[in-house]
């Protein structure tokens, strides 16, 4: 900065705040002057003399366009004392005074507003020997101007020196190689995902190298790594006997599957089946009577007298379960008969009993006492019970009492026993006028007249098996019985 502005390049205003903008065409800046480096060596310089008060003097510099390249400012700016013209050494120093002060500004709107970059006071003077600036442009993306805004404050103090602009140069900022680690770590299964230069990196493409070059050449390598860590799952079975169970701060009172979703070391979730099966504790409870046994063995515990027994045991879930045992054991008693007479008579004389006949195995009905007297001749046992045990003789073929066929009162029946089909021949015509079937016990299951001129009956009847009366009325109003097995 050789040349007083302005020039082609440079321009200058004499009044001004930054806040307005500059005003007027001319200023107190001065060319021809220069100040001497730390090295030796001289810079010219555009100065401003600050003595006095209420200055407000503009030096602006051209329009720059920083979007040509990757760009910084560099000014350089040195304090001297006051000199006219010509070149200041190192030793003409002085201050600024207490109100005074340069300011760097910057307008990206073509001057519409000022904003500050820097202010030089006396607190941060520059040197006398000069001292450098730097403003990096690369993230400006308007067309900019600068200016230095230079005022001696209201108090005309008494310092009187020069401030110099000795250096104002745009530069190209030098780029350099730059890597950059691209680093992620999550889940399996969370779905992030990275496109870098195209290439998208995610689970399945978790790792790569892309370099991607700078508007100014350089390059820019990306080393990318995506970690995802594994989602873990187990299954944990647990049986218990208490009626829940507390399990990572959550209680279950019932048998069943569940699932706990937590997290893992990695900070993954961690997925927890808990099989859980509550067992209660059991009892069983065994009320038995025995008959002519010595002994009771129930799932390993044996009994050899009546009594009420209680034994516990462990299951494999490791619940208790108890056993209840009543039990009573009944001597073994024989039971025979005899036949005295007409009469077959039991050996036993208390208890309940019923008789059999033994072609049959069928009960004859109403036959429930000790002693019986059979009216067909045939075999017959008899079933005695005590004490809740029963008992029953051999059979035993009567002799001497009855018929095989019913051949009194004047008619016959066979065949006997039957199924229920049987025939009934009269001795003679005219002699029975009704026929009448009961049960032992007198119940009439059927009823039929007899015609005069018959001297034979079919009967045809459907009858569970047992011992029924046949009974015909005479022509005297009698009733006549026989007795028929029905098997």
């Amino acid at each position: 900065m050789t040349s007083n502005p302005p020039n082609s390049c440079w321009s200058e205003a004499g009044n001004g705040l930054p806040s307005v903008g500059p005003t007027g065409t001319t200023s107190d800046w001065r060319e021809y002057r220069s100040y001497t480096r730390t090295d030796g060596s001289t810079t010219s310089s555009n100065a401003i003399n600050l003595y006095q008060n209420n200055d407000k003097e503009w030096l602006l510099s051209q329009h720059i366009d920083p979007t040509i390249n990757s760009l910084k400012l560099v000014i350089e700016v040195a304090v001297t004392n006051y000199k006219s013209s010509g070149l200041s050494s190192p030793t003409e120093t002085d201050n600024m005074g207490p109100d005074d002060e340069v300011q760097l500004l910057i307008t990206r709107d073509n001057g519409v507003t000022w904003d500050n970059i820097t202010t030089w006071n006396s607190s941060n003077q520059p040197l006398v020997t000069g001292t450098t600036f730097e403003f990096d442009m690369s993230s400006e993306t308007t067309d900019l101007q600068f200016a230095f805004w230079a005022t001696d404050g209201s108090i005309d103090n008494i310092q009187d020196y020069d401030f110099h602009v000795g250096e104002f140069r745009i530069e190209d900022i030098p780029c350099t190689d730059v890597t950059v680690n691209n680093s992620y770590v999550g889940c399996e299964g969370n779905g992030y995902s990275i496109t870098i230069n195209s290439n998208v990196y995610n689970e399945l493409n978790p790792s790569g190298i892309d370099t991607l070059m700078s508007t100014q050449g350089c390059d820019s390598i990306i080393n990318t790594n995506l970690v995802f860590n594994p989602v873990s799952q187990e299954t944990v079975i647990e049986t218990t006997c208490i009626g829940a169970l507390s399990y990572n701060g959550q209680s279950y009172t019932s048998t069943g599957i569940y699932t706990q979703t937590l997290t893992n070391t990695s900070g993954c979730d961690s997925v927890l089946t808990l099989d859980l099966t509550i067992e209660t504790s059991d009892s069983v409870f065994v009320d038995t009577l025995l008959c002519g046994e010595t002994s009771f063995e129930y799932e390993g515990f044996t009994m050899t007298s009546t009594g009420h027994y209680e034994f516990e045991q462990v299951q494999s879930s490791g619940c208790p379960k108890i056993l209840v045992i009543d039990i009573e054991f009944v001597d073994e008693f024989t039971v025979s008969i005899t036949q005295n007479g007409d009469s077959l008579i039991s050996n036993q004389t208390t208890g309940t009993f019923q008789w059999y006949v033994c072609t049959t195995n069928l009960p004859i009905l109403g036959e429930v006492d000790h002693i019986l007297i059979p009216q067909i001749h045939g075999a017959y046992y008899i079933e005695v019970t005590q004490n809740g045990c029963t008992y029953k003789s051999n059979c035993l073929t009567t002799s001497g009492i009855g018929t095989d066929e019913l051949d009194i009162n004047g008619f016959t029946i066979y065949p006997n026993p039957n199924k229920g089909t049987f025939n009934i021949s009269l001795n003679s015509i005219g002699d029975y006028k009704t026929l009448r079937i009961t049960t032992i016990l007198g119940q009439t299951l059927h009823e039929a007249s007899i015609n005069s001129d018959d001297l034979n009956i079919k009967v045809d009847l459907t009858l569970e098996s047992g011992i029924y009366n046949v009974q015909l009325l005479t022509k005297n109003q009698k009733w006549v019985n026989e007795t028929i097995i029905i098997e």
